[in-house]
């Protein structure tokens, strides 16, 4: 049953179809990497004017044109299966983890806006779904060429009596929905890291590798919390509005890019007391870390190649770790978190040959290096 002009309401105003909240989970999923992206993407497209996560949709898209809003319902799939996506799994008839995708999909359109529709998947389709791969506004995927027509007329043979709240059947799902592949988890985090870069860019700061990492990871958690927060105490926390992104965004890239801008190591120092460790451990830290960097500047750390290949080892587990923190797969932060990345440290430094040891002091004033340039911390990430 379609509902009447008069009774519909914003998608602002509507509560999610489902209010129950989101189960916990730990671990970055593939749509908040998506929902971070769009994030990205929103800093410098003013069109893109909010990104939901799990609100609505997956992830829920409000764009501003000159003349009116249009809602964007986004599906992410990415459960690994043994084939491509079809017909007749879109139509639930196929893989039931698949079940349900358009007519799932097509039930969001109960809201006063227009609204168009995105299905995100790691997996490719077959030939026969290959046209919704383009562009909507893509002339290859126009209603009247051959396989749009022949894809419509299976669709809608197979499912004549499917329609959304406001009356509109398949035949308008198809007309608005662009299938999305991404392939893998890691392409995603790639793409949105080098968004990362051109954001720095256009800054007008020069940030290392690292620092694009860590801004991206403190916008991944927040995605990921507004992702697990219950819509009914929480809303605004899974709402991401293109002005409070671009600020916080901005803060962040100064943070990164001056981060002793206050004195030396007054970044670390107060990463130290956020992590509620004792003041001798905090002097000792900031000792070890002054000793690194005078480090640099001295023969003693003879092999450059081989101190970066070891700087290199010990910032991946360290990423490791902190995105382990971020995405709840380990639940100890502060103090306890402190020692297990020195546990990391110390067990990478022990699996060293000893003629290709440097100083251990030393390794450990690059932990505390990276915490001082704002590209390691020992509490998860500030949403």
């Amino acid at each position: 049953m379609s509902v009447s002009g008069a009774a519909l309401l914003s998608i602002q105003d509507l509560p999610p179809l489902e209010t129950g909240g989101t189960f916990a989970r730990h671990g970055f999923a593939v749509q908040d990497h998506v929902a971070a992206g769009f994030c990205l993407d929103m800093i410098s497209d003013p069109s893109l004017a909010q990104v939901w996560s799990e609100n609505q949709d997956d992830v829920t898209l409000i764009w501003e044109g000159v003349t009116a809003t249009e809602v964007e319902f986004v599906q992410v799939k990415s459960n690994e299966m043994d084939q491509l996506w079809s017909i007749s799994m879109l139509c639930g008839d196929g893989d039931v983890k698949a079940k349900g995708i358009l007519e799932k999909s097509l039930q969001y359109d109960r809201c006063a806006e227009n609204v168009r529709f995105r299905i995100v998947t790691s997996r490719s389709v077959m030939g026969e779904l290959s046209v919704l791969t383009y562009c909507l506004d893509s002339q290859h995927r126009a209603p009247t060429t051959a396989s749009f027509v022949k894809l419509r007329m299976e669709i809608v043979a197979r499912l004549p009596h499917v329609t959304s709240p406001k009356g509109n059947g398949c035949e308008f799902w198809l007309e608005r929905t662009y299938w999305m592949i991404v392939h893998a988890l890691k392409a995603i985090h790639d793409a949105n890291i080098i968004k990362v870069s051109k954001l720095v860019q256009a800054h007008g700061e020069l940030l290392m590798h690292d620092q694009f990492e860590e801004l991206y990871s403190n916008l991944l958690t927040r995605v990921f919390d507004g992702g697990l927060a219950k819509w009914d105490r929480e809303p605004h926390k899974k709402k991401f509005v293109r002005n409070d992104i671009m600020a916080w965004f901005a803060n962040a890239v100064i943070d990164a890019a001056h981060p002793a801008r206050h004195g030396t190591s007054k970044a670390l120092e107060a990463k130290l007391v956020a992590a509620s460790l004792a003041p001798d451990v905090i002097e000792s830290a900031i000792s070890m870390r002054q000793r690194y960097r005078s480090s640099l500047l001295t023969p003693r750390y003879s092999d450059p190649g081989a101190r970066q290949r070891i700087e290199g080892e010990i910032e991946a587990r360290l990423i490791l770790l902190k995105a382990q923190l971020d995405s709840l797969e380990i639940s100890d932060e502060g103090s306890d978190f402190h020692n297990r990345c020195l546990a990391e440290v110390k067990a990478f430094y022990d699996s060293l040959p000893v003629k290709d040891r440097p100083p251990l002091q030393n390794v450990l004033g690059y932990m505390y290096n990276l915490a001082d340039r704002c590209t390691h911390r020992f509490v998860r990430a500030s949403t």
